[in-house]
C-alpha cells in the first residue's frame, strides 16, 4: 500500500517527489536490518536488492519515476484484475454467503450482540426465520431513517 501513497508525491516531480523515492526505497531496504542480524547480508541481500529494483539504480532519478509510473498503470491494475477475479470467482463457486450463514456465524462468535438485519425480501416465513436465530431488529428496505435511528439507539442501551 505504501507504494500507492507515493504516487500522489511523484506528480509534481519536485522536492517531495525526491523524499518520498527516497524514504520509499529506505522502507524497501528495511530487511537488511534483519539479514545484518543473522550475519547474511554478504550472502543474501534481500533489502539492497528491493531498493535497487524500486529505484533502477542506487540513486532516485528518471528511471525510478518511469519504474514507478510502470507499476502505476500496469502492474498494479493487473493485480487487481487478478485479486477481484479470483475473489469473485471464490464466490461464485462456494455458492456465497447468505444471511442466515452470516447471522449463525456472528451469533456464535458474539452471541450478545444485538444484529439489525436489513433485507429487501418481504415475506414473513423470512422474517419468522431471522427472528428465531436472535436477530435483535428487522428491517424491511426502503429504509426509514427513524427506524432504523430508533433500532440502532435501543440496540446500544442493550448491548454489553
Amino acid at each position: 500500500m505504501r507504494k500507492l501513497a507515493v504516487r500522489g508525491y511523484l506528480l509534481p516531480l519536485d522536492q517531495l517527489a525526491y523524499w518520498a523515492l527516497v524514504i520509499g526505497s529506505n522502507i524497501a531496504q528495511s530487511p537488511k536490518e534483519r539479514t545484518d542480524i543473522f550475519g547474511v547480508t554478504k550472502f543474501f541481500d534481500i533489502g539492497g536488492f528491493q531498493k535497487e529494483l524500486f529505484l533502477g539504480g542506487l540513486t532516485p532519478g528518471a528511471v525510478t519515476l518511469i519504474r514507478v509510473y510502470l507499476l502505476h498503470i500496469t502492474v498494479l491494475p493487473i493485480a487487481l484484475f487478478i485479486f477481484l477475479g479470483v475473489h469473485f470467482w471464490r464466490i461464485r463457486k462456494d455458492g456465497g454467503l447468505e444471511g442466515s450463514k452470516l447471522i449463525k456465524i456472528i451469533k456464535k462468535s458474539r452471541p450478545r450482540i444485538p444484529l439489525i438485519i436489513i433485507s429487501s425480501g418481504n415475506s414473513k416465513e423470512e422474517l419468522a426465520r431471522v427472528l428465531e436465530q436472535g436477530v435483535y431488529y428487522f428491517i424491511i428496505k426502503l429504509i426509514n431513517g427513524e427506524e432504523l435511528k430508533e433500532a440502532v439507539d435501543s440496540g446500544l442501551k442493550i448491548s454489553p
